[in-house]
């Protein structure tokens, strides 16, 4: 563990070989055939470019999801859990009495103990969602940046300190699992034969890293 930041960048190095193989068949040239058998030459290298970027691309993302989803499952083993339901709720109240005195969730989470903070996981998007009024509906990104917050706090508040590396560990392979998945789309295109899209899967990627690093910064305004 610990190379999953490295997942987009190595997904966009294997799609842009797997672009410049395929323009390489769709352009060879061979002054010792003929026009036919440098048509079916191309064919071949073509072929052969399709088949390796459809192989690198299951390599690619069978490696990184089944990384990110034992990830997960070591987690789900170590990570705190809500055990006791009238604890939870109790919790839940304490984290609402400061809620109900106008208190924002970014301003909650210093005070927060372990439970609250679970209790909050549970209940905090559908309370923010339900805040909602005419002319004024919470963006997915503020529900986001309260979930990774709310992990952050988890994470800091378990005992564990190997668990807690394990819960930021799992949301850092998720990012970037979301981050290689236009690369990813990129290279099944060149297997089917598409000799453009880099740009397209570039800003993608970088879209989804920056929004990444809005929704896990501390922001008073987006965890309201």
């Amino acid at each position: 563990m610990g190379g999953e930041r490295r997942i987009p960048s190595t997904a966009a190095a294997a799609a842009r070989q797997a672009q410049a193989n395929l323009n390489s068949a769709l352009t060879h040239e061979d002054p010792n055939l003929s026009p036919a058998g440098l048509a079916t030459e191309r064919e071949t290298r073509l072929a052969r470019a399709k088949q390796t970027a459809a192989a690198t691309l299951n390599q690619h993302r069978d490696f990184a999801t089944a990384t990110r989803n034992n990830l997960h499952r070591l987690v789900d083993a170590h990570r705190p859990k809500i055990t006791d339901r009238a604890e939870s709720a109790a919790a839940w109240q304490r984290v609402r009495m400061f809620l109900d005195n106008g208190h924002s969730f970014a301003a909650i989470f210093p005070k927060t103990d372990l439970q609250m903070a679970l209790a909050i996981e549970e209940n905090g998007p559908l309370w923010l969602q339900a805040q909602a009024t005419p002319g004024r509906a919470w963006p997915m990104q503020a529900v986001d940046q309260l979930q990774a917050r709310t992990v952050e706090r988890i994470a800091e508040l378990t005992p564990d300190p190997q668990a807690a590396d394990l819960i930021r560990l799992s949301v850092q392979a998720d990012d970037a699992l979301a981050a290689a998945e236009p690369w990813w789309d990129l290279m099944a295109g060149v297997a089917t034969g598409r000799t453009d899209g880099q740009l397209q899967a570039a800003a993608a990627s970088r879209m989804i890293e920056q929004r990444a690093a809005i929704r896990n910064a501390p922001d008073e305004a987006a965890v309201a």
